[in-house]
C-alpha cells in the first residue's frame, strides 16, 4: 500500500499585484518548509513528490523533500477563485465552498473532484508519495476521500506548512507535523 503524505505549502509572500500562483515563500516559509523536511524524512523513504505548479508549492516541495525532484501536476493547483484582498470575505467564501456548495466565481466542485480523481488513479500501489498543494484543494480532497466532519474547521486549523497522512485502506487522516 502506498504511504500518502499531503502537504500544504509554507507561508507565501502575498502580493496583490501578482497572481497568487506566482507568490514565492517568505523567509519564514522557507525555514518552516526546511524544518518539515526533517519530520518527513524520519517517517518514510520518499519515492515520489507531486506538486502543484504554483510557485509557493514548488518551493515548499523542493525544501521539504531534498533529492527528489517534484513532478508537476496541474490537477494539484489550488481551487480556482477570484482574488479577494479582504481576508474575512475570502474566509467566508472558502468556508461556504467547503460545505460542498458551489460559490459564484469559484471553480465548480465537479471540476475539482474530477482533477482529484485523476490524481488518485495515478497513485502508485507502493512507496511513499508526498503531495504538495493548497489548503482548499487538500481539504476538498480529504472531505471527499475520508468524509471530514467539519471541512471548514479543518481548513481553518491548517498551518503553513502542514502535513497529513491519509491511510487509503482505512480512509483515515492524521496530522503528521506542523511547524
Amino acid at each position: 500500500m502506498v504511504d500518502l503524505l499531503l502537504v500544504r505549502h509554507a507561508e507565501p509572500r502575498v502580493d496583490g499585484e501578482a497572481l497568487a500562483a506566482e507568490w514565492p515563500l517568505t523567509e519564514r516559509g522557507r525555514e518552516c518548509a526546511g524544518a518539515l523536511a526533517h519530520t518527513l524524512a524520519a517517517r518514510s523513504e520518499i519515492t515520489d513528490v507531486w506538486s502543484s505548479p504554483e510557485c509557493k508549492a514548488l518551493e515548499t516541495a523542493a525544501l521539504t523533500v531534498s533529492g527528489v525532484t517534484a513532478a508537476v501536476w496541474n490537477e494539484l493547483a489550488e481551487v480556482g477563485r477570484p482574488w479577494n484582498p479582504n481576508a474575512d470575505k475570502h474566509n467566508v467564501a472558502a468556508c461556504e465552498y467547503l460545505t460542498g456548495r458551489d460559490v459564484d466565481g469559484w471553480e465548480p466542485h465537479a471540476r475539482v473532484l474530477h482533477r482529484l480523481q485523476t490524481i488518485e488513479r495515478a497513485l502508485p500501489t507502493t512507496g511513499c508519495v508526498v503531495v504538495v498543494s493548497h489548503g482548499v484543494l487538500l481539504t476538498t480532497w480529504l472531505a471527499h476521500a475520508v468524509g471530514l466532519e467539519e471541512p471548514a474547521r479543518f481548513w481553518r486549523d491548517m498551518m503553513l506548512p502542514d502535513a497529513w497522512a491519509e491511510d487509503l485502506a482505512t480512509r483515515v487522516v492524521a496530522r503528521v507535523a506542523t511547524t
